[in-house]
């Protein structure tokens, strides 16, 4: 069975799981924004770990294309206290 594809443009969630005390939440946005522009508050949501440690932030931008995608998950997984991108 093969995955479904994903039709673009399209409005595609991204979680962002990073250390809480690296301070990134500002260079994340700054990504972002310059891929999608600046994000509506209800697209954006922030949650830390229980523990407070970590902090996750999921985006929903409209996608335009599948590189964007490719190009968003390299810059923002090569910042040092990124624990993972989905």
């Amino acid at each position: 069975m093969q995955p479904e594809r994903i039709e673009f443009p399209a409005d595609y969630p991204i979680k962002v799981v990073f250390d809480a005390q690296a301070g990134l939440r500002p260079r994340i946005d700054a990504i972002f924004d310059r891929y999608f522009g600046p994000q509506p508050a209800d697209n954006v949501r922030e949650r830390h770990s229980a523990q407070g440690n970590f902090t996750s932030v999921t985006y929903t931008p409209r996608v335009e294309r599948e590189a964007q995608l490719r190009e968003l998950h390299a810059e923002l997984s090569a910042l040092e206290g990124v624990v993972m991108v989905i």
